[in-house]
């Protein structure tokens, strides 16, 4: 919980489902990172859920609008708390689970005219997926939308990806997702 939301469970209006999708091309070892033109932000492309939408579905489709690249979940070995559907044997591989969930707290929005207090915060909660891309893929232009329009995907070695990472959470989340490809 947060001093915000004491009671830890929030009202619709107050959170934001996102997904993020860490992109590994396994023919060559390299990550996906993006990169916005415009402020020099590196990131892992990562956006909030649509209504109607899976954040699974979510990820793929952040991934592919903000890097240019169509990828698929990447099978890993994984830790995870969540249970084996009934009659399933664990052989450790994980399909399109999330890696690691971010949540960013907002502040509580006040309206200026009336002073009032019209909702408790706003809460951010991103799950981190990791996918892959072929060999041959290519990277397609113009597939955000309007206002990401300076964002560009870059393939990248590990060690360069995660130096340009902008945000110290997915430099970590980008080396773990990339640990657990190469011990899978």
């Amino acid at each position: 919980s947060s001093p915000v939301i004491r009671s830890a469970m929030w009202y619709s209006a107050d959170f934001r489902l996102a997904a993020a999708l860490i992109i590994i091309q396994p023919s060559t070892g390299k990550v996906v990172v993006v990169n916005d033109r415009d402020t020099g932000y590196w990131f892992v492309p990562r956006g909030r859920k649509d209504i109607g939408e899976t954040v699974e579905m979510a990820a793929l489709r952040e991934g592919y609008e903000e890097s240019g690249y169509r990828a698929v979940f990447l099978p890993l070995y994984q830790p995870t708390g969540a249970p084996l559907p009934p009659g399933t044997q664990d052989d450790g591989l994980r399909t399109g689970e999330p890696l690691f969930m971010k949540i960013i707290g907002q502040p509580t929005i006040v309206d200026r005219n009336t002073r009032s207090t019209y909702r408790r915060g706003d809460e951010y909660v991103c799950y981190y997926f990791v996918g892959q891309i072929p060999a041959d893929a290519v990277r397609e232009a113009n597939t955000g939308m309007p206002d990401e329009a300076s964002y560009v995907g870059e393939l990248l070695d590990l060690d360069d990806a995660v130096a340009r990472l902008t945000d110290p959470a997915e430099k970590d989340a980008v080396v773990v997702a990339y640990s657990l490809w190469e011990e899978t």
